[in-house]
């Protein structure tokens, strides 16, 4: 699964807690990137990765 968030803020509070409440849901890391500043539009882009597991 890919999570992206845009802000014209600092991201780092809402990726951390993205992050905590996807992993307190079963989801586990994959990656997360910063993706370029687009100066066109002011916004900051961070890429979340993470997959889930199932048992069969």
């Amino acid at each position: 699964m890919q999570i992206d968030i845009w802000s014209k803020k600092n991201l780092e509070q809402l990726k951390e807690i993205t992050v905590d409440l996807l992993k307190k849901n079963g989801f586990i890391k994959r990656t997360i990137h910063d993706a370029a500043y687009e100066p066109d539009t002011g916004l900051f882009h961070k890429v979340l990765r993470f997959f889930y597991y199932i048992k069969n």
